[in-house]
């Protein structure tokens, strides 16, 4: 099961952060892929989602839902120069609810 957690409504812009990271270009298609597979996950019986973002760099994501609750519980693997960002992203979307600037 993921060890790291962060709140339901911040999966998008995790997930387009996650991208850029690797620099991979988001787009709709790949929230339509990700919404939809999160949604069907279950943290409490190990069913997760896994997206991979192949940039120039990759980085795997696991993401499930914990039923019951407002949180994504997520685990990932990516080159080491990324994972120190990876944890302060999550950490600060655990605590943060984060917006798109207008």
């Amino acid at each position: 099961m993921p060890r790291h957690w962060f709140y339901e409504e911040n999966l998008r812009p995790v997930s387009e952060i996650l991208a850029s990271y690797a620099r991979y270009e988001f787009d709709p298609s790949d929230w339509d892929a990700i919404e939809a597979g999160v949604r069907s996950t279950d943290s409490e019986r190990g069913n997760l989602y896994d997206y991979t973002f192949f940039g120039r760099d990759t980085v795997k994501a696991s993401f499930a839902r914990d039923p019951g609750s407002s949180v994504v519980w997520i685990d990932w693997s990516a080159p080491p120069e990324l994972d120190t960002r990876i944890h302060a992203l999550v950490d600060i979307a655990a605590h943060w609810i984060l917006t798109r600037e207008r």
